[in-house]
Parts: C-alpha cells; sequence; structure tokens
C-alpha cells in the first residue's frame, strides 16, 4: 500500500527541474514501511527515508531517470 504524497511528488519535479531536466512523469509516495518510492517516466526507485534526497539527486544526475541508461542496463542484464 502507499501514501500519495503531493509534497514529496512537487519536491521531485523541483529537483528535477533544477537538474535541467523535465519534471512530467515524476511521481514520489510514502510506502507502509516508510521508505519513499519515486517512479520517473521509465522506472521506479525505492529509498530508505533518511538522506533520500540526496540520493535521488545522485541517481537523476548520473541519468538513472533517461530512457537511454534504462535501456543500456535492461541489455546488460540480459
Amino acid at each position: 500500500m502507499r501514501n500519495s504524497a503531493p509534497d514529496l511528488t512537487l519536491l521531485v519535479r523541483n529537483l528535477v527541474r533544477y537538474a535541467g531536466r523535465h519534471p512530467q512523469g515524476f511521481e514520489a509516495s510514502v510506502l507502509q514501511d516508510g521508505s519513499i518510492r519515486v517512479l520517473g517516466p521509465f522506472g521506479a526507485v525505492f529509498y530508505p527515508a533518511e538522506a533520500w534526497t540526496s540520493r535521488f539527486m545522485r541517481h537523476l544526475h548520473k541519468g538513472y531517470f533517461e530512457a537511454a541508461v534504462v535501456a543500456r542496463r535492461v541489455a546488460q542484464a540480459a
């Protein structure tokens, strides 16, 4: 079960804008165990509640939410 969190979604979208990317398709929610789920246009990532924003920004800068990076990782795993 997840709890939709409009404030977290707004925060995630603002962080995405700050990083120079388009925020459409990003959403955040709080899961029952307190962890944060960030859904991006090409996948989802789960973070522990503590310091999740810095981890999200690091992943965003590394391109984890970009189609080309996701496709490359899927191809490498196959």
